[in-house]
């Protein structure tokens, strides 16, 4: 990341790849580019990587937690988020 984003979008997901490409899809699709996205992948049984994988560009990280967590922590797994704004979008 060459900028400090403006905005910091924290997406947390659990198995439900399906839905986590059309959230992606939607904010590929947004006219405003100043954010980053960050993919907080607490699945079980379904990855989502190969999802994120297909939408990741500069902007993007993925972060996969060493073991399942509540959907709390999981919300609260942003860290480290580098805009000035926050927006959390559900994938769930």
């Amino acid at each position: 990341m060459t900028k400090t984003p403006f905005v910091s979008v924290a997406v947390p997901t659990r198995d439900r790849p399906d839905v986590l490409r059309f959230c992606l899809k939607s904010l590929t699709l947004q006219t405003f580019g100043d954010f980053e996205v960050i993919v907080s992948d607490n699945y079980i049984e379904k990855s989502c990587k190969d999802v994120f994988d297909e939408f990741a560009d500069a902007r993007s990280r993925y972060v996969r937690p060493p073991s399942p967590l509540s959907m709390h922590d999981n919300w609260s797994l942003r860290s480290p988020s580098y805009g000035q704004l926050i927006l959390e979008a559900d994938s769930a």
